[in-house]
């Protein structure tokens, strides 16, 4: 089940949120006789300050990452073993009974790469059976107990480790919505209490009234970030974009993602295209990816080529 995303509906970036929350629990603290008389009451500090704790106590994104990348490694690895076993057990099969014949065909003869880890592995689990079931033909050309013994073990190895990868990045997933949903309720509770404490100081104490104004350090550093389902492509606007300008690709998810500029919307790349691995980051210039204003490539798009990878990127101005 695809959880519904939230994304982040304020410009400061986390470190700058808790940077800001801080500075503007201090000063409404300091300033709380006062502000008593426009309805914030202490109740309602103790609740900006739970709102901080609950925001902080949130795994960081990069400990999924870590986590995630070393789970898809080892499930690929192994998968890869399978993969191999997979391609002598039905080659022997296909010497035996000709790749017309329904035998052949009930063993299942897709072992792609592209396949869903659930695909794969009812399809090898078959394989499996199948041999089993037609042993005492496929030996005397090849198959022996001790290839089906392995192909068994290998299988139960790889199925925990399909588990574990899809459970830790569902649990990122999860983690990552949470992490949303909760600062975005910290920012919209700052926002509020800022606003009725700057209206209070705003013809008092000037300098006063400049603490509760909500800033942000990174107002010039535009950033796009989303997830894209398997063989889709979609485009993002940016402004004020012009020559010079540096862009991060960076892909947070486990499929090899591209990016290139367009001429359209969802359209095809005009000229380079810089592809990012899973987990990967590049800084290029926007010329050399084909920004061209004058020409209409101004469109800028990322692709996921993958079959079965629904994978997250994060585009940010330099």
């Amino acid at each position: 089940m695809t959880l519904k995303t939230t994304t982040r509906k304020f410009a400061l970036s986390y470190g700058e949120l808790l940077q800001q929350v801080f500075e503007k629990s201090t000063f409404l603290r300091r300033d709380a006789s006062l502000l008593a008389q426009r309805g914030i009451t202490s109740a309602n500090l103790d609740a900006f300050d739970a709102m901080i704790s609950d925001f902080r106590t949130i795994k960081e994104d990069g400990i999924y990452l870590g986590l995630i990348s070393d789970a898809i490694q080892q499930r690929d690895s192994k998968r890869k073993q399978v993969t191999l076993m997979s391609r002598d057990i039905i080659g022997i099969a296909e010497t035996v009974y000709g790749k017309k014949s329904g035998i052949y065909k009930s063993f299942g003869t897709n072992f792609s790469e592209s396949l869903s880890d659930g695909k794969f592995l009812l399809s090898v689990e078959t394989l499996h059976s199948k041999a089993t079931e037609y042993s005492a033909e496929l030996i005397p050309r090849g198959l022996t107990t001790e290839m089906l013994a392995e192909f068994k073990t290998l299988i139960e190895e790889l199925e925990p480790m399909m588990k574990y990868a899809a459970s830790i990045k569902s649990e990122r997933d999860i983690n990552t919505r949470n992490r949303h949903t909760i600062a975005n309720q910290l920012y919209a509770e700052m926002t509020k209490l800022c606003l009725i404490a700057g209206n209070y100081f705003k013809d008092r104490d000037s300098s006063r009234f400049s603490d509760y104004v909500i800033y942000s350090q990174g107002k010039a550093a535009q950033s796009r970030s989303g997830t894209l389902s398997p063989k889709s492509i979609v485009s993002r606007n940016f402004t004020g974009l012009k020559s010079g300008v540096l862009i991060k690709l960076k892909n947070e998810g486990t499929g090899s993602l591209d990016f290139y500029f367009s001429t359209s919307e969802e359209g095809m790349p005009v000229s380079e295209i810089y592809t990012v691995a899973a987990y990967q980051e590049k800084v290029v210039a926007i010329e050399s990816m084909g920004y061209d204003a004058e020409a209409g490539v101004t469109k800028f798009t990322i692709r996921n080529l993958s079959d079965s990878e629904t994978s997250s990127y994060l585009v940010k101005m330099e």
